[in-house]
């Protein structure tokens, strides 16, 4: 039987995302093991990330778009990971890549024993219209894949 040591939890901010790393830290505790919480930063399909924002930023530079983008989702990825009970957590770390989600999280995933995603469920034409990151994963990963739906009523 194999061992969980490293446990990589993607995730999108959504509530399917939030289950997910309960699942996950639940797990590391049970196992010993360590989390690193992932979020991708996707470039948008009209603006390309390096756009630079004129009159945003602290310095006189302007920011570009990928750097704002970036910047928040560090600072949600540290608050989502202050929410986790680390007492009996071997390690939590965080990081912030950029590029296509399904693509940056099978290649992260060969670093690691278990990938632990939330599903948003969708069916049908939402399905097929926008796909599935986690169905993506499910498919392409090496590493076993444990999908997490939020709750009812979430």
């Amino acid at each position: 039987m194999s061992t969980f040591e490293k446990i990589l939890v993607p995730v999108d901010f959504s509530e399917s995302s939030k289950a997910a790393l309960e699942h996950a830290a639940f797990l590391a505790t049970e196992l010993g093991s360590s989390i690193e919480v992932m979020h991708v930063v996707e470039p948008p399909d009209f603006v390309p990330l390096d756009t630079a924002l004129a009159g945003v930023g602290t310095g006189a530079m302007p920011q570009t778009l990928g750097e704002i983008a970036r910047q928040q989702a560090e600072k949600d990825v540290a608050e989502l990971i202050d929410g986790v009970d680390r007492t009996k957590l071997k390690a939590i770390d965080a990081s912030v890549r950029t590029g296509y989600a399904h693509e940056i999280i099978v290649d992260e995933a060969e670093k690691h024993d278990l990938v632990v995603m939330g599903t948003h469920g969708r069916t049908g034409l939402a399905h097929l219209v926008m796909g599935s990151v986690a169905e993506r994963v499910v498919r392409r990963c090496k590493s076993p894949v444990l999908t997490v739906k939020a709750p009812l009523g979430s």
